[in-house]
């Protein structure tokens, strides 16, 4: 005799509404294996070729968790980074001059690549395709930032990941 044994059966939109939230509905992620270097003045930001994902949420009550793993260099200056929702900017703070968005700190040492991580949980409120992409701009006046490859170093590379997961409203 055959049996089938569970907890729970959670539909492939999420969990009702009033219920326990929080499952794993799905995730798509890109992975970035190759170098982008980009000049711009303080405070434009300029999309990094490679770093966007697509998803269609499944119901419009869910939520979208993103989550981003960046890593780049330059000399004399920080590297700071937002993640855009088709046209729209989200998770960034609202005071500074410079713009807003998530800081890497690069110090003055092109020979080095350093890390930043950053995450944010969106509701988007839409079952239609949305992108969510990564910009990025720098700290000092001018200045050249590289990601995934150290200043000094054109032919080290890292990767750099974007990962999106719809998690049940």
């Amino acid at each position: 005799m055959s049996q089938v044994r569970t907890n729970s059966i959670v539909p492939i939109g999420g969990v009702p509404g009033g219920a326990s939230g929080g499952g794993i509905i799905q995730t798509v992620s890109t992975t970035k294996t190759d170098s982008f270097t980009f000049s711009v003045s303080q405070g434009s930001f300029t999309d990094i070729t490679g770093m966007s994902v697509s998803i269609t949420p499944r119901s419009s009550s869910n939520k979208i968790c993103v989550f981003v793993s960046l890593g780049s260099s330059g000399s004399g200056m920080d590297a700071l980074y937002r993640i855009v929702r088709d046209s729209t900017v989200i998770g960034a703070g609202t005071a500074g001059t410079i713009g807003n968005g998530f800081n890497c700190y690069q110090g003055n040492d092109g020979g080095k690549v350093f890390s930043t991580g950053f995450y944010f949980l969106d509701s988007p409120a839409t079952t239609s395709a949305i992108t969510y992409k990564i910009q990025g701009t720098q700290t000092g006046g001018s200045g050249t930032v590289h990601i995934g490859r150290r200043q000094a170093d054109s032919s080290a590379g890292y990767s750099n990941t974007i990962m999106v997961m719809e998690v049940s409203g």
